[in-house]
């Protein structure tokens, strides 16, 4: 009875495990990894089923010419990406994988909490010394936000999933576009919180000073 019970919790606790290395992994062009059950290979289109965040499952078709690789759980892979000056893909396969690999570095691990801060401090205080004028409450967000677009990325180490791409040109270029993407976002999220918090501050204390 005790065996049973053993063995039946081992089963219990490997269960993901299993059921993970049944899973294919697909690796697309935008650097996103998809762990995928594929239900059919139509040749130009693969179909399958995906967990989404939520744990609940969903069908999915996704082109090849969306995808870079294709990993099955059995350890084989097949390249799609190829080499198509038409299609403006100038990198070579290898080069491509390590570009692929920055851009899924930068979706993953770039944070911009400096600049979700920054935004908030920026922009509330100019939009409490503004008072009520609603240029101080919307203006600086708007340069804020402009001003991630001035400057060079900086990679976040504690990101990167192997450090040897440090210094590779293409690691940083396809780490590039999500990282200011973050950037610009958390400008706008910081910027107009902190331009809401100064304003309403402003006018609670401009209202009250007003009473007395």
């Amino acid at each position: 009875m005790i065996l049973r019970i053993a063995y039946a919790l081992m089963l219990l606790i490997l269960a993901p495990a299993i059921q993970a290395q049944q899973l294919d992994t697909l690796l697309l062009m935008s650097g996103q990894e998809v762990l995928i059950s594929v239900s059919n290979d139509t040749g130009t289109v693969i179909l399958g089923t995906v967990a989404k965040r939520n744990g609940k499952l969903r069908e999915v078709s996704i082109h090849k010419l969306d995808i870079y690789s294709h990993s099955k759980a059995n350890g084989q892979k097949t390249i799609y990406y190829a080499e198509d000056w038409a299609q403006e893909y100038y990198l070579s396969p290898e080069e491509m994988q390590v570009y692929l690999i920055g851009a899924g570095d930068a979706k993953k691990g770039y944070r911009a909490k400096g600049v979700l801060v920054v935004g908030i401090l920026f922009s509330g205080t100019i939009a409490y010394l503004g008072g009520d004028g609603w240029s101080t409450v919307f203006l600086p967000t708007l340069l804020y936000m402009g001003g991630q677009f001035i400057g060079k990325i900086q990679i976040d180490h504690d990101s990167m999933r192997d450090a040897k791409y440090m210094y590779n040109d293409y690691y940083a270029a396809g780490y590039e576009a999500p990282a200011r993407s973050k950037k610009i976002v958390r400008a706008a999220q910081g910027g107009y919180s902190g331009a809401a918090l100064g304003f309403i501050l402003s006018l609670l204390i401009n209202n009250g000073a007003s009473v007395l």
